[in-house]
Order: structure tokens, then C-alpha cells, then sequence
């Protein structure tokens, strides 16, 4: 029989281990995660700044249980290398684009970008309500997690020094652009070559090119590519949408609680409401500061519809190299269906609006 005493030994026994327990549960749960991860962008590019507030936004949501040290492009990683860094665990994940691994396989378009058949809304209806957003994590792999971390604003069209007033002026032009773009220009007789951005303004002052694109104007001016070229050409034809990719070692992510995985998640989803909209807004403003230095145009409307046509075109042998890029381009192409017409609806003739914006510009 236990004593008085034994009795008090053993309850006092039973407590410290309970409270050995609560203490070491305590300290799991306050224990800070640090992430490291590497952006694609150079540290004044906005697409860097977007990285940035995603880290402090998860960081703000899980009060302070993660902490995410932000590197910019070529700091840890060059910007077409992090997808391989990530998976190798040299780093912890990265905010980039899709877009930088079409060169592996072109299903990366789709998920980076879309041209002129869709804008930003129709996009993320696509990839969110139609279920595009089920094929990132076959593009990516096994070994990481990827996230739409974002939309981007439309983008811009081609700098130059040459004036494109016809097809026959593309002949020639060696442009800066991502593959699917330089494969239309290819059509036309030009050619071209993806570099990083941070090495854009330099490779068109030496000539190494002679055209160029990059981004919305927000960007560009923060690049500087608008010092650089004559003439900027819209509509931006290669990506009126796309978006940002977040990807994440795999082995990182199933070390999170599954509470702490839905605040990165989430982080990511709020950049949508939070982040793109001022993003856009600043847009509206930059044009200015490009419209100062660079003499803007459009594209004629035969030149539009004729590589609208040449963007279909290359999908469609995409499609036939790649089972992936198939099988997602017929899901959008299903979609698209559906959403042209629908959307057909809700387009407004308004004869017009030119003369109420002059009248509120004068006011």
C-alpha cells in the first residue's frame, strides 16, 4: 500500500511530467521559424516590393511565429535558377515567375502568363474558378509547394527605336522577351533572347538588342527602360495577365502546422485585394512618366488580330509537344469559351467617353 508519503512522491512525479510537457508544448509553439527566400527581381523592382509585404504579411498573421529574411535576384540565387535552389533546400522558397522555366517545358506559360485571349479578370477566373490553379503543382514537381502568389498588371508592349507601322517592320528587330513572345516575333522575320531583367537597359544601350519588353509601367520606369528606347508599342499582346509564383521546399512546408500553412497561403491570396490594385493605380501614373520620354503608340488593329491568331497558333504546337501543356490548354480554351460570350454581355458601347474624360481631365 502507497504511504502517505509515497503518495505525495508520486503525485509530485505525475505533475512534473505534466508540466514538463505543457513547458516543452509551449516552447514548440513559440518557437520562430525563419524562412530564407530569394525574389526573382531586382530590390527597387515592384515585383520585389510584393515580395517583401507577403514576408511581413506572414509574418504580421502568425505573430511573429514566422519569420521570412527577402532576398532580391542574384543575392543567394540568379532569377532562372530558384525553382532548382528551392527544391534543393539551398534555400527555404521563392517569389518569382513561372514564366523563367518555359525554356523546360512550356505548360510554365499558362500558369505565368496569358496573351491577348485573356485579361487579368478573365485569368484568375480561369485559374481560380475553372480549376487552372490544379495544375501548378504538376508543372512544379514533387519537391515543392507552389502558391499563386499574386497578379500582375498589364503589361506593357515593345520599346524600340524603329517604328512598327507593319508587319514588315518586324523583320530584323532583335527583341528581349520571354520564349512564347520571340517565338511570334520569329513569325514576323525578327528574333530574340530572354534575359534577366536586371540586365535589360544595358544589353538594348549596347545594342545587344534593339527591342525589348518587361513589364507594366510601374516596373519599367523602375528599371529605367523607358531612358532608353524611342518608341513604346501597346497593347502589351504577350501577358495583359499574369502572375506571381510562390514555391516552397516541400520538406519546409510539412514542417509547418496547419495552421501556419494557411497564413502563407493566405498571405499569398490577399496580395490580389491588397497589393495588385495599388499596383495598378500606380500604373495610371507611370504611363505619364513614360509618356514623357518615350513617344507611345498602339499597334494597328491588323497587327493586334494578326498576332492575337499567331499566339493561338503556337499553342496549339505547344499542345503537341507538351501532354501537360495539352491538357491544360484545352481546359483553357473551354473556359475561354464559355467566358467570351458570357462576358460579351457586359460590354458597354459608349460612344462617348472620350469627350467625359476630356471634360473631367479640364476640370
Amino acid at each position: 500500500m502507497f504511504t502517505f508519503r509515497r503518495k505525495l512522491i508520486f503525485s509530485s512525479l505525475i505533475i512534473g511530467i505534466i508540466l514538463i510537457v505543457l513547458f516543452a508544448n509551449v516552447l514548440a509553439f513559440d518557437e520562430k521559424i525563419k524562412w530564407t527566400c530569394s525574389s526573382g527581381w531586382t530590390p527597387s523592382d515592384p515585383h520585389h516590393l510584393v515580395a517583401l509585404e507577403w514576408a511581413k504579411r506572414v509574418e504580421r498573421l502568425s505573430g511573429g511565429r514566422i519569420e521570412i529574411e527577402c532576398y532580391s535576384v542574384g543575392e543567394l540565387v540568379p532569377a532562372f535558377e530558384v525553382r532548382q535552389a528551392a527544391a534543393a533546400g539551398s534555400i527555404d522558397c521563392a517569389h518569382a515567375w513561372s514564366g523563367f522555366y518555359m525554356g523546360e517545358d512550356m505548360a510554365n506559360l499558362l500558369l505565368a502568363s496569358t496573351p491577348a485571349f485573356l485579361d487579368n479578370e478573365g485569368y484568375l477566373t480561369w485559374l481560380v474558378g475553372a480549376g487552372g490553379m490544379d495544375f501548378w503543382q504538376k508543372v512544379v514537381g514533387d519537391e515543392l509547394v507552389a502558391f499563386c502568389a499574386g497578379l500582375i498588371p498589364p503589361e506593357l508592349g515593345v520599346y524600340t527605336h524603329k517604328e512598327l507601322n507593319n508587319l514588315e517592320d518586324f523583320k530584323g528587330l532583335k527583341i528581349r522577351g520571354p520564349l512564347h513572345m520571340v517565338d511570334v516575333f520569329e513569325k514576323f522575320g525578327g528574333s530574340g533572347v530572354f534575359i534577366p531583367p536586371g540586365e535589360i537597359v544595358s544589353s538594348f544601350q549596347r545594342g545587344v538588342i534593339d527591342a525589348a519588353e518587361y513589364s507594366n509601367p510601374t516596373s519599367d520606369v523602375a528599371i529605367g527602360i523607358h531612358e532608353v528606347a524611342e518608341y513604346q508599342y501597346l497593347p502589351g499582346m504577350q501577358q495583359q495577365g499574369h502572375t506571381i509564383e510562390l514555391i516552397i521546399n516541400k520538406d519546409k512546408w510539412n514542417e509547418l502546422s496547419p495552421d501556419l500553412q494557411e497564413i502563407v497561403k493566405v498571405a499569398c491570396e490577399a496580395e490580389v485585394f491588397a497589393d495588385y490594385p495599388k499596383w495598378y493605380y500606380q500604373d495610371t501614373q507611370n504611363i505619364k512618366v513614360i509618356e514623357e520620354e518615350t513617344d507611345v503608340r498602339k499597334l494597328s488593329p491588323e497587327i493586334q488580330n494578326v498576332m492575337v491568331n499567331a499566339y493561338i497558333e503556337n499553342c496549339e504546337k505547344y499542345a503537341k509537344e507538351s501532354e501537360l501543356f495539352a491538357e491544360m490548354w484545352n481546359s483553357m480554351k473551354k473556359f475561354m469559351v464559355d467566358w467570351h460570350r458570357y462576358s460579351g454581355y457586359h460590354s458597354v458601347e459608349w460612344a462617348d467617353k472620350e469627350s467625359w474624360l476630356q471634360k473631367w481631365e479640364n476640370e
